[in-house]
Formats: C-alpha cells, sequence, structure tokens
C-alpha cells in the first residue's frame, strides 16, 4: 500500500505530491495486471512466429520428396572422360554401352585476304550472309566500308542468325602484318554452314575486288565463288553405340539414349591395328540420393520437433513453463504428426509399406531414428516402392504436406490463432487508453478535493488567529 506522506499541515500541505501517489496507488494493481497479460499475449505470439517458420522449412523440405523423380536418380559414368562425359536422368534405363567418337561437330568458320590494317578501305554494297539456309542482309555504305565497319555492321545486325565477325592482326605472306576479316558460325555441324553472296556497289560481284572479295558461294554457283577461305570446316559429330552409327550436330547429344545426355569432348583413339578403341558407358540406379532424401526429411522433422518442445514445454526441475505449453493447437499437431508417421500406404508391398518397415523409427524421446542398414535394404530391394511411400498419391510426403498446410494457410490454424491474439492485445491497449482517461478524471476529482480542504483549512487558521488574538485581549483587560 502506498504511503501518503504531507509537507505540513493546513496551507502547507503538498497537494500534488498527494494527489500523484493516491493515482499511482489506485493505477498500479490494474497496469501491473495489463502488463502481466500483454508479456503473455507477446510471448505466445513469438512462439507461434517460431513453430510457423519451423512448419516452413519443414514445408519446403517436403517439396523435395513429392517428386517419385527424386528418387529415381541414375549415375553415368564414363570409361574415358577425355573422350566423353554424361549424366542420366530418372527416365534412363541401367545398362551398358561401348561407345567410339569418330569426329566431333565443328562450327563453319571463313576468313579474308590480308588487309592493311582494319581501316582499309573494302569497297560497298550488300552481304547477304546464309547460316544453314536462314539468311540476312547487311548494308555496306561508305561508313561502314572498311575491314572493321564491315565487322561492326555483321555483329550489329538486328535479325544476325549465327555469325560472329571479328578482325584479327597476323603474320603477312611477305614480311609484316596484315588484317584479315573472319566470320564464324555460331552453330555447329553442318546445319550452320556459311555462305555469302555480294551485291557489289562496282556493279561486278564475280571478281576479287571491291565487297566481292568478300563473296563465298562454294556450291550455288557454277563456277563456285570462294574469294574466303575456310578456316575450318562445318562438321557433324559421329560416334558409334555398341557399333550403331550416331551423327549429331552438336557435341551434346540427347536423343541416342533416352534419358542420357552425351557431351563429346574428344576423338576415342585407335589401337595399333587402326581399329577405334571403345570406351564404357554405364548406367546404374543411384540408391545413395533417396538415401539422403530419406535423411534430410529424417532430419527437417526432428527439427520441426526441436521447435514445437522448445515452445511447448515444461521444465520439472524450474517449475517454468513456455509460451505455449499445454496449448490445444500445439497438442493436436504432435499427435497428427504422430499419427501420419505411423501409418501404412495401401498398395505397397510388405517392406516398404510405412516407414518403420525401411528403418525410420521413433525414439524414446520422440524424435525420428534411421535405421541404415534397413534403409539401404529396401532401397536396393525395392526402390520403387521406397519412392512411392514418400511421393507417390496418398504417400506420407504429400500427407504431411497437407496438414503442413492446415497450419500455415492463409486460413490456417496458426494465422485464426494469432489474428485472435492480435485482437486481445489490441483490446489490452483499448484498456489502458480507458485507465489513462479514469486517472485523468481521479487525478482531477482529487486536485478539486485537496484544493478545497487546503482552502478550507487555511481559512480556519485565519479564524483560529484571530480568535486567540481576541482571547489574548480579553485576558489582558481582564487583568486590568
Amino acid at each position: 500500500m502506498s504511503t501518503i506522506t504531507a509537507l505540513g499541515v493546513g496551507s502547507g500541505l503538498d497537494i500534488a505530491d498527494i494527489v500523484r501517489q493516491l493515482v499511482a496507488a489506485e493505477r498500479s494493481p490494474v497496469q501491473t495486471r495489463l502488463d502481466s497479460q500483454e508479456k503473455t499475449l507477446e510471448a505466445k505470439l513469438s512462439a507461434f512466429g517460431t513453430l510457423k517458420s519451423a512448419l516452413a522449412q519443414f514445408q519446403t523440405g517436403l517439396g523435395e520428396l513429392s517428386e517419385v523423380g527424386a528418387f529415381l536418380a541414375r549415375t553415368a559414368s564414363s570409361g574415358s572422360e577425355e573422350v566423353f562425359t554424361a549424366s542420366a536422368g530418372t527416365s534412363a534405363a541401367p545398362g551398358t554401352f561401348d561407345l567410339v567418337v569418330q569426329q566431333l561437330a565443328q562450327s563453319h568458320s571463313l576468313v579474308s585476304e590480308g588487309y592493311e590494317s582494319a581501316s582499309a578501305g573494302v569497297g560497298t554494297g550488300t552481304l547477304t550472309i546464309s547460316v544453314g539456309g536462314n539468311s540476312f542482309s547487311v548494308a555496306v555504305d561508305a561508313a561502314h566500308g572498311t575491314l572493321a565497319g564491315v565487322r561492326d555492321a555483321i555483329n550489329g545486325a538486328s535479325d544476325n542468325s549465327g555469325v560472329v565477325a571479328s578482325v584479327i592482326r597476323v603474320d603477312g605472306a611477305s614480311g609484316g602484318t596484315v588484317a584479315k576479316l573472319v566470320l564464324t558460325s555460331t552453330v555447329t555441324g553442318t546445319e550452320g554452314s556459311l555462305t555469302v553472296a555480294v551485291d557489289d556497289a562496282d556493279g561486278v560481284d564475280g571478281d576479287t575486288s571491291g565487297l566481292s572479295a568478300l563473296a563465298y558461294l562454294p556450291s550455288d554457283t557454277s563456277p563456285a565463288i570462294t574469294n574466303l577461305t575456310e578456316l575450318r570446316a562445318a562438321q557433324d559429330a559421329k560416334l558409334t553405340l555398341d557399333g550403331q552409327a550416331v551423327t549429331s550436330s552438336s557435341n551434346t547429344v540427347d536423343d541416342a539414349i533416352e534419358g542420357v545426355t552425351l557431351t563429346l569432348q574428344g576423338v576415342s583413339g585407335k589401337d595399333a591395328s587402326g581399329a577405334w578403341k571403345s570406351s564404357r558407358l554405364a548406367i546404374a540406379i543411384d540408391p545413395s540420393a533417396a538415401a539422403e532424401r530419406v535423411q534430410g526429411f529424417v532430419t527437417a522433422y526432428n527439427a520441426v520437433l526441436d521447435a514445437i518442445r522448445s515452445v511447448a514445454s515444461y521444465d520439472a526441475s524450474s517449475r517454468e513453463a513456455t509460451a505455449l505449453f499445454g496449448d490445444s493447437a500445439v497438442r493436436g499437431l504432435q499427435s497428427r504428426l504422430r499419427a501420419e508417421l505411423s501409418r501404412v500406404v495401401s498398395d505397397l508391398p510388405a517392406g516398404a509399406a510405412s516407414l518403420a518397415e525401411i528403418g525410420v523409427r521413433t525414439g524414446r524421446d520422440g524424435k525420428l531414428e534411421l535405421d541404415q542398414d534397413r534403409l539401404h535394404g529396401a532401397l536396393n530391394s525395392n526402390l520403387d516402392a521406397v519412392a512411392k511411400l514418400f511421393a507417390g498419391e496418398g504417400g506420407c510426403a504429400q500427407r504431411l504436406d497437407d496438414l503442413v498446410s492446415s497450419y500455415l494457410d492463409a486460413d490456417g490454424l496458426i494465422e485464426s490463432r494469432t489474428e485472435g491474439l492480435n485482437g486481445r492485445l489490441e483490446a489490452i491497449e483499448a484498456r489502458r487508453e480507458a485507465l489513462d482517461r479514469r486517472m485523468e478524471s481521479l487525478e482531477a476529482r482529487l486536485l478539486k478535493q485537496y484544493t478545497a480542504m487546503d482552502t478550507l483549512v487555511a481559512q480556519l487558521q485565519t479564524t483560529s488567529s484571530y480568535l486567540t488574538q481576541q482571547l489574548e485581549l480579553l485576558k489582558t483587560q481582564t487583568s486590568q
């Protein structure tokens, strides 16, 4: 209880301090109660935020388990990685192949005769460049009538269909250096073959002067025009798989074996007799990828359990409970999670129809434990069934995802509880405002009362002084 202390009596009272202490005594129990309620509600809000974050991370992990193909990984190994490398998708069938790379695909490249410099004039007109039948035209005007200008015009053409032009500086045949224009197709294989037709401004298209010096029509005209020299011929990749010929315009071959992508790196060698040496391509099931996903599931589930315990537990030694201890929503979540873990998926064979059967079991502390030997046994004997246990219709991942969504969705349980807690916090704020108004009214009333009392006391003191004086005067007169 607050103690009221007066500095004096009568008109000497410290009215402001008396009123302050009375108002504080009236406010204190209500404010303490509101502070305690607010602290509890905020702790619950924070705890639900922690739980929501943990469930969201768990759901992200479940997304990685929702596709059967994620469990059916394949490995593709090359017996000679300097010749080829390989990767395999889930549709690839296990097996082995003998592979020979006889030639790599390469892009077509042409080079001009030498010029004194990149700024040397090459004439004007129009170049029509074709890349595997796709053509575009480049107007070479006086502003671009140099070797560098032609390069820039080709590279800057908006409809360039796959040609890169460059100018190189090399040794000349008779000493010194010369500049040459190089045209390179960006498309490998014979599909990227280049031709260059010229409409020369000098009116003569077939000679080697002016812009015609850049013409290259090896088969479209008779006689052929080859004023550009072939640096590198357009060439398809050629290989054999178990003796069967395969031709590809690219060194990335993804249509020879279903689900397998081959990346050709070099040409195979030959033995002493001149016969091609083959390299082994092996496609195999990769159970280790599935094992990693199962281990990831166990880890993610245990992380959710840790989060639940951090917000909904009771310490018997300290007799302290966390914010959501005993909360019905959290108890329901724990119960439903345990139920989903123990369910059996119908239509799956024995040994892979439940998590326990593949080695995922609940320990004494409630967390999941993984029996690696049992898991690998299930993966080696029935990988497809293990994949469906998690990712199939009605599988563990799908059921758990639905469960988590019922808590995390916009209309889910956590959102509902959070809205309720925020509503209660708003109500507390309203009660604080009401308390402030009531205390202001109380303070005004007390000030008025004490001021009136102080005035009365002052009046009484004045009357007392007057009576004392009169009595003293009467006493003196009587004495005389």
